[in-house]
């Protein structure tokens, strides 16, 4: 966690940090400090694509223990298409597929 707020360190420290934390189980005291992180990286204009990318996909996976995150997450996504990379416009797209399914009614 402490290497995700960290400025000293090249990029690629928190790229593959943050690459991580898409694939694991994150323990629940920490949920708070990811998200907050993530959200972070995401909506600086100045992270490199890839760690956006990779953060995108942590907040997803997070929302599915915390929906109220959903809109947020939605929003964001929405929001910064325009201006962002087609890296981040692809990931973008596909947890906003997902979203939907999530929200879509079941029969």
């Amino acid at each position: 966690m402490q290497q995700l707020q960290r400025t000293d360190v090249h990029p690629a420290v928190v790229r593959n940090s943050v690459r991580i934390l898409q694939f694991i189980n994150i323990p629940e005291a920490l949920h708070g400090e990811v998200m907050n992180a993530c959200f972070n990286f995401i909506e600086k204009p100045a992270t490199p694509v890839a760690i956006k990318a990779f953060a995108l996909t942590t907040l997803y996976n997070l929302s599915k223990h915390y929906p109220d995150i959903q809109q947020e997450l939605k929003t964001i996504i929405e929001e910064r298409m325009d201006n962002e990379t087609a890296a981040f416009v692809s990931r973008g797209k596909k947890i906003l597929q997902q979203l939907q399914k999530c929200k879509a009614p079941r029969v």
